[in-house]
């Protein structure tokens, strides 16, 4: 009789889910492997390379998710079944916030080209089964299944949940004068005709807040502060993120939207251009909304694959081991100096 494995894969998986949680999204194996205690070979025993690894946590996750929302959208009575998978997305990231910073790991779309071999399939037909669902969720609510009725349905059970109907632009910040939300507001102002939500994410801070004006509660949604799974979400739903500061001292929600793979537009000559650089993010004054604005239409249109793609890849320069390097170098050079 086979000896059972002393690591299940699930073990490795829970292991990689709370190595991102600590260490972020460029957490090593050998993170994963403290965790689980389990030596780096059996984690290479059971995945066959770090991507393999993630990419496995990445499809669990969702996974997970899938299988509740398509127990909603089977509720018998059809109106209350858009009701319930609504309600699907907040109640699992606030009841699984590991399989919801899971699923902000990858964009099948972005992730199908160079997935590793062995999940290739899995990957490519990820949503196969709860696209049917959600069909047949439209036959029995509106009678029919076409493009528009889809529509209607993917926003009440995917964008409702925040009070959000259209794809949203993203800023995160305490409200406070060097956050500039005043150009930002201007911009979205400038932007007629968008089929773009601005969402504003965080407290209140000093001065005066620019969200006491009144502004369109259909298009603005002010939510306040949000846990870090919400964050996450947020983060990864957005169709871009805007942060037009006049000045910070790092700028680490640039940094947090392009590691969830979302364009990002931000102030040029500020530090968060040290962060995008110039292929990263989409640069503009900090203080011309007619820029902004313009910016904006890019990153969410024409731009918008190619800043997702570049911004991940920047946010892998940023990790714990890089930037403890560049302290040590510094370090040595000042002690060369004496």
């Amino acid at each position: 009789m086979a000896r059972p494995a002393k690591f299940r894969t699930d073990d490795l998986l829970d292991a990689a889910a709370k190595a991102i949680l600590e260490h972020g999204r460029d957490a090593s194996v050998s993170e994963v492997g403290h965790i689980a205690g389990a030596p780096t070979g059996s984690i290479y025993h059971r995945f066959s390379s770090r991507t393999e690894l993630f990419v496995g946590l990445w499809l669990r996750s969702v996974r997970r998710f899938q299988a509740g929302f398509m127990e909603a959208c089977r509720t018998p009575d059809a109106r209350k079944a858009v009701l319930v998978a609504a309600g699907h997305i907040p109640r699992f990231c606030r009841d699984h916030p590991l399989d919801a910073l899971g699923m902000t790991l990858f964009r099948q779309t972005a992730l199908l080209p160079v997935a590793p071999e062995s999940y290739r399939e899995e990957v490519a037909t990820l949503n196969d089964e709860i696209n049917a669902v959600r069909s047949d969720l439209v036959r029995r609510r509106y009678g029919q299944v076409d493009e528009r009725r889809t529509a209607l349905l993917v926003t009440a059970t995917h964008m409702c949940p925040y009070g959000l109907v259209r794809p949203y632009v993203l800023w995160v910040g305490t409200r406070e004068p060097r956050k500039n939300l005043p150009t930002l507001l201007a911009a979205y102002e400038q932007m007629r005709g968008t089929d773009l939500d601005l969402v504003l994410v965080g407290p209140a801070g000093w001065g005066t807040d620019p969200t006491d004006a009144p502004l369109p509660p259909e298009r603005v949604h002010v939510l306040g502060r949000l846990d870090d799974a919400d964050l996450a979400c947020a983060y990864a739903g957005a169709r871009v993120f805007t942060f037009p500061s006049i000045w910070e001292g790092f700028g680490l929600p640039v940094l947090e939207a392009m590691a969830h793979g979302t364009p990002v537009v931000t102030s040029a000559d500020t530090c968060m251009a040290e962060i995008t650089r110039e292929n990263a993010g989409i640069l503009v004054p900090a203080t011309d909304a007619s820029a902004l604005a313009e910016a904006l239409e890019a990153a969410s249109g024409s731009e918008h694959d190619r800043l997702a793609a570049a911004g991940i890849e920047r946010a892998r320069d940023y990790t714990w081991e890089a930037s403890a390097a560049a302290h040590a170098a510094v370090y040595a050079s000042l002690a060369g100096e004496r």
